[in-house]
């Protein structure tokens, strides 16, 4: 039997006045300044995620019905987040960042 294939809803967090291009590999965002840099411990407390691996230019994260991604730039700032949204609701989700990111940012 075949792998089931799992649908997500995808999301990002990317910085104010970032410009969105569709590259033939993924989308990328430029121009914008840095996010905060506590996101990730937001990502870890409020959305139970944990790391699980961690590149030079990225840290994968993963807790029950979401994934994500943190993608660093220069000086590891923090250039965007991507989310794979399985279990949660997208809504419930976006809802917690976009009220972190009031406060913070």
């Amino acid at each position: 039997m075949p792998n089931k294939i799992e649908k997500y809803q995808a999301a990002f967090i990317i910085p104010r006045g970032s410009k969105k291009i569709l590259e033939e590999d993924g989308w990328d965002f430029i121009d914008g300044d840095p996010l905060p840099e506590d996101i990730e411990e937001f990502l870890v407390s409020e959305l139970g995620v944990r790391a699980t691996e961690d590149y030079l230019d990225m840290r994968d994260y993963a807790g029950e019905g979401i994934k994500a991604s943190v993608f660093f730039g220069e000086r590891k700032k923090i250039e965007n987040v991507y989310f794979q949204v399985l279990g949660y609701t997208a809504m419930e989700m976006l809802e917690r960042i976009e009220l972190f990111l009031m406060i913070t940012y």
